[in-house]
């Protein structure tokens, strides 16, 4: 058996038939597949997000190839989180902000990772907890209403210490990786992907004198709404959270791992993606 630096396991999450990129998916899988086989790579595929059950084969494994959009990288992130592997994207859909590559750049990407000219990046993730259950988030954590009417007040705590109240539809406990998400549309602040700190932004907030925070990540947090609440991981898994139950947030000791090519430049990705000097109607 080949020894776990030349193992990639190919992580794609499961996509139904009639979705518009499906056929386009099935394709890519097998061409990835036989791609890794001619560069010298034993790999496996995942298309679960139940990591207990492919445990085994996280261990097994250098590195992820995460084929798809940012949602798939972000479910392989979290999966593989407390097993410290890093992930890379091959972008097929849409945005792709933590895209590696593009499928017809992979070839060159496997080889400069052979050759170890690809980057580590490694960022701050979240660590959360609701009584007895743990979590990790990459991008964010929301604390929203579970009921479409009324107001949702939520007590902000830094230690034991009260520092605000949220009134409003939620909160967004953001990752500085994770401020081009979520965060930016609530239009809370773009920060550094390599920041440590958390970004606290207010979602529809009944008073008008609330605005984004950013923390720095040594502090320890915790919440308490006064009503039943949902607590959303990356916009891809949910937790109850009882009323007055607290919801503790701090800095993972685990950090999130891209791999991503050298000449990659974090403020040219951000100017193209998010159209930066250009008319917003430009198609790209």
């Amino acid at each position: 058996m080949k020894d776990s630096h030349q193992t990639i396991g190919v992580f794609v999450r499961p996509t139904h038939y009639q979705n518009p990129l499906f056929e386009k998916l099935e394709r890519a899988k097998k061409w990835v597949l036989k791609l890794l086989e001619d560069e010298g790579f034993e790999s496996f595929m995942i298309d679960s997000l139940d990591g207990a059950k492919d445990e085994r084969l996280i261990e097994k494994a250098y590195a992820f190839l995460c084929l798809g959009g940012d949602g798939t990288i972000l479910g392989a992130l979290r999966m593989t989180h407390s097993y410290n592997k890093p992930c890379f994207g091959v972008r097929i859909g849409n945005l792709g902000f933590l895209s590696a590559v593009e499928l017809n750049g992979l070839k060159g990407f496997l080889q400069d990772l052979k050759q170890g000219k690809i980057k580590l990046e490694e960022h701050l993730a979240l660590e959360g907890r609701i009584g007895k259950t743990s979590f990790y988030a990459i991008n964010e954590i929301v604390i929203a209403k579970k009921k479409a009417l009324g107001v949702l007040d939520i007590q902000a705590y830094v230690g034991h210490t009260p520092f605000n109240t949220y009134k409003g539809d939620g909160l967004i406990i953001a990752t500085p990786l994770g401020s081009t998400a979520y965060n930016l549309s609530a239009h809370g602040p773009i920060v550094h992907a390599l920041s440590q700190s958390y970004i606290l932004t207010p979602l529809c907030d009944f008073s008008l004198t609330q605005r984004p925070l950013v923390l720095g990540a040594e502090f320890c947090l915790n919440f308490c709404a006064h009503e039943d609440a949902l607590v959303v991981i990356d916009g891809q898994a949910t937790y109850d959270l009882k009323a007055n139950q607290p919801l503790y947030i701090q800095k993972s000791p685990t950090t999130t791992k891209l791999l991503q090519k050298n000449s990659r430049d974090y403020f040219k990705v951000l100017k193209e993606k998010l159209l930066w000097g250009e008319s917003p109607s430009k198609k790209r």
